[in-house]
Formats: C-alpha cells, sequence, structure tokens
C-alpha cells in the first residue's frame, strides 16, 4: 500500500485510467462557519472508475455513497476512518462490491446524458 498525498487532477484521473488506484479516502468535516462539500467530483471519478471509496457524512456526501455505494463515517472520527480503510484492505471481496455498486450509482444517478435526457423530458411534458 502507498498513500500517495496530494495529486494534481490529471494524475488522479490517470491513474484511476490505468488501474493504478484500489481505494479512494476524501475525509471531509463541516466547518466552523458552516461550510461543507457538496458532492466532490473525485468521489465520482472514482466510482465511475470501479474504485472502492470511503468518505465522511457532511454535505452531499452521504446521497453519492448511501445504500452501500461506499463507506460513510463520522466527520472527524480518525479511528471509524482507520477501520474503514484497514477493512478494504484485507477485503478485496467487500472493495469490490462497494466498486460495483458505486458504479452503478453514479451510472444511474450521476451520468451526464441521463441527466440531460431526464431534463429534457421534464421539460416537454410541460408544455402546452
Amino acid at each position: 500500500m502507498r498513500l500517495r498525498g496530494r495529486l494534481r487532477h490529471e494524475e488522479v484521473v490517470g491513474m484511476l485510467r490505468e488501474r493504478e488506484i484500489d481505494l479512494v479516502v476524501l475525509p471531509s468535516i463541516k466547518t466552523a462557519t458552516g461550510e461543507y462539500e457538496g458532492i466532490p467530483v473525485v468521489l465520482m471519478e472514482a466510482m465511475a472508475h470501479r474504485v472502492a471509496v470511503i468518505s465522511t457524512a457532511t454535505g452531499g456526501i452521504a446521497e453519492l455513497l448511501g445504500d452501500g455505494c461506499g463507506i460513510l463515517v463520522k466527520p472527524a472520527d480518525a479511528r471509524e476512518l482507520t477501520d474503514a480503510i484497514e477493512q478494504l484492505i484485507v477485503d478485496s471481496a467487500y472493495r469490490a462490491r462497494l466498486a460495483e455498486a458505486g458504479f452503478a450509482r453514479v451510472s444511474a444517478d450521476f451520468n451526464l446524458t441521463t441527466i440531460v435526457d431526464r431534463l429534457v423530458s421534464l421539460m416537454g411534458s410541460r408544455e402546452g
């Protein structure tokens, strides 16, 4: 296992494409001023490449990872985050199931073509 630290977006996408990443971990918090992540693109990109993800139940992340599409941990809970990482390192079958569930989620709910088709259909049904 290798922790890569901060990477440029292009590096991450290239590594996802080349299947060099087994797991994406994005811990997030709600700041003291009330700011939080919406739905992080990096998580959607990982899921679209069939990579299992772990993040925190903040902002819109729970919507993306809910129903077994990733692992959600409590914000700022280092022990829970560590346990989730360890679980996916040792259980490759579980990691693969999460990756497939995540792929299905982003394919169905966050696919640009699907969303545009839904919007066009909704707008068309309101005409006349």
